[in-house]
């Protein structure tokens, strides 16, 4: 996780204000999503107690969904805010330094390279805020998935807790190799940005 370090030291407590309501916003997302589902399931048990029961669950079920509505269009207007933000941040410090820069050592990086080097920066914060958002998502999946399983079978369950870190270990495999971590995409390098 020395991306998300280097991304504090860079852009300091906003980043991690804006990361924080991300992890917030996408847990709040996914367990509304939950709670719609475990609605509409309520709501059509109660058919058969009556319309005043359906339409008691229905409006709950209204509620959820409302909510997760509203949690889904806040976090990607957090998203994409802290994306901007942080990009032009980013530009404005590299800007101030490509000023002060001295000439030669500058003259040995290409325009388009440096180019590249900002707009790639740019798109990983935007790639790091969605793997924040996943990792706050799956806990409440994974919890309810499981719960689910125990409520059908316990001998089902015991099974899934065992095989279930074996459908991890691909990922774990993969993330390993050097170049495929989603937000490795911002350039650690202080060189590359001409930050030195």
């Amino acid at each position: 996780m020395r991306i998300f370090g280097f991304v504090r030291a860079l852009y300091g407590r906003t980043a991690v204000l804006g990361g924080a309501g991300v992890l917030l916003l996408a847990f709040l997302l996914s367990a509304a999503q939950f709670l719609s589902a475990w609605q509409l399931g309520r709501m059509l048990d109660a058919v058969g107690a009556g319309l005043s029961d359906v339409l008691a669950e229905a409006a709950l079920l209204t509620a959820a969904v409302a909510v997760q509505f509203a949690a889904d269009v806040l976090l990607f207007r957090l998203m994409q805010g802290m994306t901007l933000r942080l990009s032009n941040l980013l530009h404005g410090k590299l800007t101030e330094k490509l000023c002060r820069a001295a000439y030669k050592p500058l003259s040995l990086h290409d325009d388009g390279e440096l180019m590249t080097t900002i707009t790639e920066s740019a798109e990983g914060l935007g790639a790091c805020f969605s793997v924040l958002a996943s990792l706050a998502q799956l806990p409440v999946k994974v919890l309810v998935v499981f719960a689910a399983i125990f409520r059908i079978h316990w001998a089902l369950f015991a099974l899934c807790l065992v095989l279930f870190p074996l459908t991890l270990l691909p990922s774990l495999l993969l993330s390993t190799r050097k170049g495929t971590s989603v937000c490795g995409l911002i350039s650690t390098s202080p060189r590359s940005l001409c930050i030195a």
